[in-house]
C-alpha cells in the first residue's frame, strides 16, 4: 500500500469529517474508508482523531465569539434600561450579564428604614423577583431621601 499524497489525505479527511457530522458509527466509517481507500482501521482512527480535534477547536472559537457577542448585547440592554429609567430591567440585565461573565455574585446585606425593615442575606442570584423588587425600591427610596436632605 502506497502512502497517500497531501491532497488525497485532505480529501479523506473531508469525507471522514462529513461522516462524523452525519453521525455515522465508528464501525461504519472504518468499513467505508477500508472499501473506498483501502486503508486499515488504525489509519481511519487517525483521520477520526484529527476531525474530532478540528471540531472541538471550532466549537471553542465559536463559543468564545458567541459569548463575547452576548456580553456586548447584554451590556447594551442594561445601558438602554438605565437610560429609560427601568430599574427592574437594569437589575435583571445586570444579573444576566454577571452570569454571562461568570462572575461570582456578591453578598448583599440590607436593612431598611424604621417603617419598612428589610433584611436580606443572600446571593443576588438566589433572590426571588419579589426580593429583588423590594431591594430596588429600598435602594431607590434611600437614594431619594439622600437627595432630599
Amino acid at each position: 500500500m502506497k502512502k497517500a499524497t497531501l491532497s488525497e489525505s485532505a480529501q479523506r479527511q473531508k469525507i471522514v469529517h462529513r461522516l462524523i457530522l452525519r453521525r455515522h458509527s465508528h464501525e461504519d466509517i472504518v468499513q467505508y474508508c477500508a472499501s473506498k481507500f483501502n486503508i486499515c482501521e488504525r489509519q481511519v482512527d487517525k483521520y477520526i482523531a484529527k476531525c474530532k480535534a478540528d471540531i472541538l477547536k471550532r466549537l471553542d472559537i465559536s463559543f468564545e465569539e458567541n459569548l463575547s457577542t452576548a456580553i456586548v448585547d447584554m451590556d447594551r440592554f442594561v445601558q438602554d434600561a438605565e437610560d429609560a429609567g427601568d430599574r427592574k430591567m437594569v437589575m435583571a440585565g445586570k444579573k444576566e450579564l454577571h452570569e454571562l461573565q461568570r462572575l461570582k455574585t456578591i453578598q448583599v446585606e440590607v436593612s431598611g428604614n424604621k417603617e419598612k425593615p428589610l433584611y436580606i442575606e443572600s446571593k443576588l442570584d438566589k433572590l426571588t423577583p419579589e426580593q429583588l423588587e423590594q431591594l430596588e425600591q429600598l435602594l431607590y427610596d434611600n437614594s431619594e431621601q439622600g437627595a432630599d436632605s
